[in-house]
């Protein structure tokens, strides 16, 4: 037992391994992204990745660590430290998925996918397809600049305007 003075309440510490999770609230946000049409919204307009990590779960994947408070790319470690949320991950990726669906999403792989969340060094490589590397000419060096959107971004923006839809 850890005592607290300041709290009416005593915390109580198990000893046992049970993939317990302290974010166990996020499994949530992602049902609501699939009833709301997020995930087919991506799918269809989102098709950048034909191997590893998809689009959907990259974008998801930050999404939730949005929600669960991330500062940055890097606290993506703390969400697949979590051993119940990896679980729970892993099992959701392929619920209602056909047996040719699985194999589809097994081929996606060169390795074995031991992984729930996408690495740091991935993310930043799907984020960096985003960028709009040839407006980057058109900078004035001292002077604010905003690219012109790419392809990609557009149709993140898409995306981003069926979830303000769904939630209008």
């Amino acid at each position: 037992m850890m005592p607290y003075n300041n709290l009416p309440f005593q915390y109580l510490i198990g000893k046992n391994s049970s993939g317990l999770t302290s974010f166990a609230g996020l499994p949530l946000y992602m049902e609501l992204a699939a009833a709301s049409g997020i995930w087919s919204k991506i799918k269809q307009e989102l098709e950048s990745k034909t191997r590893g990590w998809s689009d959907l779960q990259i974008l998801m994947s930050l999404m939730l660590l949005n929600i669960a408070g991330g500062d940055c790319v890097d606290d993506i470690e703390r969400l697949e430290a979590d051993e119940g949320l990896s679980m729970l991950l892993l099992k959701i990726e392929t619920y209602r998925m056909s047996r040719k669906e699985r194999r589809a999403y097994e081929r996606r792989w060169r390795k074995t996918k031991e992984r729930s969340f996408p690495s740091t060094s991935a993310i930043h490589r799907y984020l960096e397809q985003f960028h709009n590397k040839g407006a980057e000419e058109l900078r004035e060096k001292g002077k604010a600049f905003i690219p012109a959107h790419n392809e990609l971004l557009q149709a993140l923006l898409k995306v981003n305007s069926a979830l303000i839809n769904y939630v209008c």
